[in-house]
This record gives C-alpha cells, sequence and structure tokens, in this order.
C-alpha cells in the first residue's frame, strides 16, 4: 500500500496501554504499528490488533485503546495524531486502513 510510510510488529518495542480489567491494571501490547501517510500530507499512527475469538479481555484491551487511549494521545498533540482499528478479516486489512485514512483526512 503507497499510503503506508512504515509498519512495525509490536514485539519488544516497549509501546503498552495500560488498561484495567476486573479491578486489576495490565498492559496491552498491540500487534502492529503502522505509519501512514494521508491524502494531506500529514502522517496517522494505526495501532492495529488482529482478532481472532473474541473474549472479554480482548474487548477491554481494544475499547481502552479506542476510547480513552488514543483520544488522550491526540488531545495531548505532541505525539502526532493515532488511530486504532481491530481487524477481525484479514482480507479486509487494505479496504479498513484506507477507510481509516479516508476518516482521518
Amino acid at each position: 500500500m503507497p499510503e503506508v510510510i512504515s509498519y512495525a510488529k509490536n514485539y519488544n518495542l516497549g509501546f503498552a496501554i495500560p488498561y484495567e480489567r476486573n479491578g486489576a491494571a495490565h498492559q496491552y501490547v498491540p500487534d502492529y504499528i503502522v505509519k501512514l501517510k494521508l491524502p494531506n500530507g500529514e502522517t496517522l499512527h494505526l495501532i492495529i490488533e488482529v482478532t481472532g475469538e473474541k473474549d472479554q479481555k480482548k474487548v477491554a484491551k481494544v475499547k481502552t485503546a479506542t476510547d480513552l487511549w488514543v483520544p488522550s494521545v491526540n488531545n495531548h498533540g505532541r505525539f502526532g495524531r493515532w488511530a486504532m482499528l481491530e481487524i477481525r478479516d484479514i482480507h479486509e486489512t487494505q479496504n479498513l486502513i484506507r477507510e481509516i485514512i479516508k476518516r482521518a483526512s
């Protein structure tokens, strides 16, 4: 995809999002981090989580990233723009990423 500037599997990078489940603190380590170029020239950092079976733990992780972490880091402003994408069907990956780009532009 020409929109992708760079990407990395988030393994041993130290990037984790704190979340709480059942009153206990945990660390959510997303699957991938992708840097995208938007049509207006800006960049967007995209957190990608590839989801297999849905469970309550996964729901809590994705909800925290989407509803709390992304808005907070975007409001802060010093770390660029961020978005979150949960992929349930890997065959739809390109379409889903392009939809994120469209909404962010």
